[in-house]
């Protein structure tokens, strides 16, 4: 039987591995399995073990916790669409990180205040 956690996990890894236009065949080599291996940890039927978790964090340059993200709700039931929202589109998911990334929070504000200006009313 598939445990949600490891669907759950299973389903951030395709869809990052997505967003970064990356083969199965490329994440397998990159942590030295075969793509088959990679087809069974994004369906959730294998684990992937820590020290894989934390290689593909760092191949496709994201924080391990990131493939957690939205697990507490999912499992309490709860619903929040802002978090659906945001895990379902890549776009928003690159926005976030770009906006994260930022070193000072004059950086921060001045994206923030781009974002506004661009989606002003005409």
């Amino acid at each position: 039987m598939v445990h949600p956690v490891d669907l759950h996990v299973g389903a951030s890894l395709r869809a990052f591995r997505k967003e970064a236009r990356m083969s199965q065949e490329a994440l397998a080599r990159h942590l030295g399995v075969t793509f088959q291996q990679v087809q069974k940890y994004e369906r959730g039927t294998n684990r992937m073990s820590a020290s894989k978790l934390y290689e593909t964090a760092q191949l496709l340059q994201l924080p391990v916790g990131l493939f957690f993200e939205g697990l507490e709700s999912a499992r309490s039931g709860d619903h929040d669409p802002l978090l659906a929202s945001i895990a379902g589109d890549p776009e928003l998911r690159r926005l976030i990180r770009l906006y994260q990334t930022q070193p000072s929070d004059q950086a921060k504000r001045r994206i923030l205040e781009t974002i506004e200006i661009v989606t002003r009313p005409l």
